[in-house]
């Protein structure tokens, strides 16, 4: 189930030394991710989004090391059974955390044979055009 702190607000752009340009929202969902420099898989894991804005998700890596030209996969658990899958590249990645900017999404429901078979990564996702009735560019 997320987590989403009732005392927090969203945060607006601007704050001292603040360089998101876009309201991030303190939303804590538990999510997979996946990232690769080039074709190879440098890490994946478990972890919770911190916030996440329209342009961007944020989540705590404590000890996780990344370079920024890397490409992230997110699958982010949603509430109502869905997923928000995301792909996008590598904005920082330093002793805070692991900001990703959205390059494509899509918001789907996995079937009882996606969970089976551990799919937590749509195809539709790597395809150059994502599906538009479900999916969007950030």
């Amino acid at each position: 189930m997320p987590k989403v702190a009732p005392a927090q607000r969203p945060v607006e752009n601007g704050a001292p030394g603040d360089r998101r340009s876009a309201i991030r929202y303190p939303l804590h969902f538990e999510m997979l991710y996946r990232l690769r420099e080039k074709d190879t898989v440098v890490a994946e894991g478990l972890a919770w989004t911190r916030d996440i804005s329209r342009r961007a998700v944020f989540w705590e890596a404590p000890g996780q090391i990344c370079s920024e030209p890397a490409i992230a996969e997110l699958s982010i658990s949603w509430p109502a059974t869905l997923r928000l899958s995301v792909f996008g590249n590598v904005l920082r990645c330093d002793e805070r955390g692991i900001a990703v900017q959205i390059g494509r999404y899509l918001i789907w429901r996995p079937t009882p044979d996606d969970v089976k078979a551990g799919l937590y990564w749509p195809q539709a996702l790597r395809s150059p055009a994502p599906p538009k009735a479900a999916s969007g560019t950030a």
